[in-house]
């Protein structure tokens, strides 16, 4: 979608406003948010929040202090007079958007790039807090996202912004009013079954306008909470089109032909909606597809909306209370869902988040790609032409956004069920031997040890250092330009996010499924292992100082679990060693290996038919 110029176009129409606060309002307007603008918005202001950071990683906020930010911002919006209604997400983007999606993935990895390029040395100068107080949070809410320095915004998002903060308000006194949709989020902030005559969307997206909702349009950027009022512009979509001289239809219409001549004003564009001799044009039919909402135009959206039990389709085995899973599920595992549920398909495409890493480096989606793996192959159990199936996952590889296809195997195939027991027994153990600790602390422990005990059979470990900073969380908040970081360090906090999330997508998949012997057993055992998972806001903190060990770091076991692959662990100690003298070697080796990547952008995975050869040597660090 898009229209450029639309909202400047449309402005002069809007109607500036001042709600004071309501004690005690007798009646409240509803309101309906786009969840996933909502997620961005409140990213923008905590960025603006931290205006004097060193540079744009360290400025990026904790997913606990954004989540902490969001639930005050709708708090404070509650004040004058408003009550959140519905707060809707994306279950599903349209294939027409694979292109704009492949662009944006592709657009990340050139601002990392050129952000490292820039930034080869990582100072740690005014970090973002993990977590807030009040006070914090407050300064937030009242600062304008319009503010944020051009340099704060030169690298992609924080990845899992949208996925931890609907997961995190799923908690809250608003899990009530989150729903998940089989479409974009929009469709739904503007349907007329969600959205009356005295409600208020907010949003981001001026597009919103041409699909022509019954209550009034705020957008973000516009919303001006500094002072006691909330000063707002409006924008009542009815209004407009009558002072355009249009009808519902022709508002559309008019979306067309400013997008078509962009040198035309409102008013002339209006004037050739009205005439409506594009009405029947090929072109016009399938930009206007994209502004009606397609909710229940296939059996299979019923299991978004369903009162009752879902029946799934023959022949898969799913579980009947698939309904309540699908609203608490991961917008990646969601999409794979929905197009799986679709007939006459047999390729699923997977965009992953780009993610903070180096992007000199394989990608840190790599070491966790046989979890992932596993689960689509659960998810795709007992499917019709299960040997057809082909996964695609998109991510980076090298510098290019690229496309690795995976072939779906049965799910009793032995190396999967070895690679299942294998991940069984480690978690289980772990989970005994380090159960005093707090839930978030003891997974950051096992998402650690998991994930080197993967990378220690291909030969990648990381350094010793990065790992010892990262568990004795001595990666300082600092205002001192002398403190720095390194993209070795970056790079494992990275992996160590994408370990754990990939982790979360093969519970969320196995959450749906049941399965036949003889691998039920382990699969359920697996299952009731990975219930204990905390939310991401919980254990992810900043790109800088990775995921909260909080105490385990000091603790032997954790040292003596580490001796395994690091002789004579001593977190304190290691953490303030010099780097290796291999350093140099390595460093060139990577080099090469990076400008190897960049010519000649391999598969990643070529229908393995073992669950770990779908990871490729990786450079030791």
């Amino acid at each position: 979608m898009g229209v450029q110029g639309l909202l400047s176009a449309i402005r002069p129409y809007a109607t500036e406003e001042i709600w004071e606060p309501q004690e005690s309002p007798t009646v409240r307007r509803g309101l309906v948010v786009d969840g996933p603008a909502l997620a961005y918005h409140v990213y923008y202001r905590c960025l603006a929040h931290n205006n004097t950071a060193s540079n744009a990683l360290v400025a990026v906020p904790s997913y606990d202090f954004l989540c902490q930010a969001t639930l005050a911002f709708l708090g404070r919006l509650e004040l004058y007079g408003l009550k959140v209604k519905k707060i809707f997400f994306d279950g599903a983007l349209p294939t027409s958007k694979t292109a704009v999606r492949i662009g944006r993935m592709q657009k990340s990895v050139d601002e990392m790039r050129a952000f490292k390029n820039l930034n080869p040395v990582l100072s740690t100068a005014g970090s973002s807090p993990g977590s807030g107080t009040d006070e914090r949070v407050t300064r937030v809410v009242q600062s304008q996202p319009g503010y944020v320095r051009q340099q704060l915004k030169s690298i992609p998002a924080a990845p899992f912004i949208v996925a931890a903060l609907k997961e995190y308000l799923l908690s809250t006194h608003y899990g009530h009013a989150v729903q998940t949709v089989p479409c974009e989020a929009d469709s739904c902030c503007t349907s007329r079954q969600y959205c009356g005559r005295s409600d208020v969307i907010l949003t981001s997206d001026s597009d919103f306008i041409l699909q022509m909702p019954l209550g009034q349009i705020v957008f973000f950027n516009e919303l001006d909470l500094s002072e006691s009022g909330l000063r707002v512009q409006t924008y009542d979509c009815q209004h407009i089109a009558t002072r355009l001289g249009l009808s519902e239809v022709s508002m559309t219409l008019m979306g067309y032909h400013m997008r078509e001549d962009s040198h035309a004003g409102i008013v002339e564009c209006a004037k050739r909606a009205s005439e409506g001799k594009l009405k029947e044009d090929e072109a016009y039919v399938r930009f206007r597809a994209q502004y009606h909402p397609w909710l229940k135009e296939q059996d299979w959206a019923d299991v978004f909306f369903a009162d009752d039990d879902y029946d799934p389709p023959g022949g898969r085995n799913l579980k009947s209370d698939l309904t309540l899973s699908v609203q608490s599920m991961d917008p990646r595992v969601l999409e794979y869902v929905v197009s799986s549920l679709q007939d006459r398909i047999l390729s699923f495409m997977v965009f992953m988040p780009p993610l903070l890493e180096d992007p000199a480096r394989s990608t840190a989606w790599l070491p966790s790609a046989a979890n992932r793996f596993t689960a689509y192959c659960l998810w795709m159990q007992g499917a019709p032409d299960m040997d057809s199936i082909r996964s695609q996952e998109w991510d980076r590889h090298g510098l290019h956004a690229t496309c690795e296809t995976v072939s779906i195997d049965p799910i009793s195939n032995p190396n999967h069920l070895k690679g299942i027991r294998e991940l069984l027994s480690q978690i289980s153990r772990l989970t005994k031997s380090f159960k005093k600790l707090q839930k978030h602390h003891c997974w950051a422990v096992i998402a650690l040890i998991t994930f080197l005990r993967e990378v220690k059979e291909h030969g990648t470990l990381p350094l010793r250092k990065d790992v010892a900073r990262l568990v004795s969380n001595t990666i300082a908040v600092t205002n001192s330009p002398d403190e720095t970081v390194s993209w070795s360090q970056i790079h494992l906090n990275a992996q160590l996010e994408a370990w754990f999330y990939s982790l979360r997508m093969l519970k969320q998949f196995n959450d749906l499924c049941t399965f036949p012997q003889p691998e039920n057993a382990d699969l359920e055992q697996l299952h009731e292992l990975l219930q204990q998972m905390p939310p991401l806001h919980s254990i992810f903190r900043t790109p800088i100082q990775g995921m909260d060990f909080g105490p385990a770091g000091q603790d032997h076991k954790l040292h003596k679990e580490l001796n395994t692959y690091y002789p004579n662990f001593n977190a304190e100690r290691d953490a303030h060693e010099a780097p290796e003298a291999s350093d140099s070697r390595s460093a060139k080796k990577k080099k090469r290996k990076a400008a190897q990547e960049q010519r000649d952008p391999r598969t990643l995975f070529k229908a393995p038919r073992n669950m770990y050869d779908v990871l490729p040597d990786n450079d030791a660090e």
